[in-house]
C-alpha cells in the first residue's frame, strides 16, 4: 500500500484542484475510469488550467508521450491514447503513485472535459487511492 506521506502529497494536489475550480465547474464521478470528471466552457479553461498546472506539474502531449514514465504511459493507454490538443498532467511520483489530470478539449472548441484520477504501480494501492480521491472531491460512485 502507499504510505501516509504519499497520500498526503496526493491529497494536497487534489485539494488545490478542487479549490481552484470552485465556482467554475461541478465535479462528478466517472465510474468507468475511476476518476473525478468535470466538463466546462472553453471560456473558463485558462483559469482552470492555471490552477491545474500549479497542482500537477508534469505534462505530456501527443508529441512527448513516447518519453513519459511507464506509469504515465499506462494512464494514457487506459484513456485510449492522446491526440493533438489533449494532454495529461501529473503530480510528482510519490512512492510509485501519482494524481493525473486528463485535459480533453471537445471538437468544436466550446467545451473541455477534465478527469482527475490517481494511479499507483501497485494495483491494490490504486484502488485505495481511487477511494480516497472520491472523498477528496466529495464524490461517491453511483449505486
Amino acid at each position: 500500500m502507499t504510505t501516509t506521506s504519499s497520500h498526503e502529497a496526493l491529497r494536497v494536489a487534489c485539494e488545490a484542484i478542487v479549490r481552484g475550480s470552485q465556482g467554475l465547474c461541478r465535479w462528478n464521478w466517472d465510474a468507468s475510469l475511476g476518476a473525478a470528471l468535470t466538463v466546462f466552457s472553453a471560456a473558463e479553461s485558462d483559469v482552470i488550467r492555471g490552477h491545474l498546472e500549479r497542482a500537477l506539474r508534469g505534462k505530456w502531449d501527443y508529441q512527448t508521450v513516447a518519453k513519459a514514465p511507464p506509469l504515465v504511459s499506462g494512464v494514457i493507454s487506459r484513456l485510449g491514447g492522446i491526440r493533438a490538443g489533449q494532454y495529461l498532467l501529473g503530480s510528482d511520483l510519490t512512492d510509485g503513485a501519482m494524481v493525473f489530470g486528463a485535459w480533453w478539449p471537445w471538437s468544436g472548441g466550446k467545451s473541455v472535459s477534465l478527469r482527475i484520477g490517481a494511479v499507483s504501480s501497485n494495483e491494490p494501492a490504486t484502488a485505495e487511492l481511487t477511494r480516497e480521491l472520491q472523498a477528496w472531491f466529495g464524490l461517491s460512485s453511483p449505486a
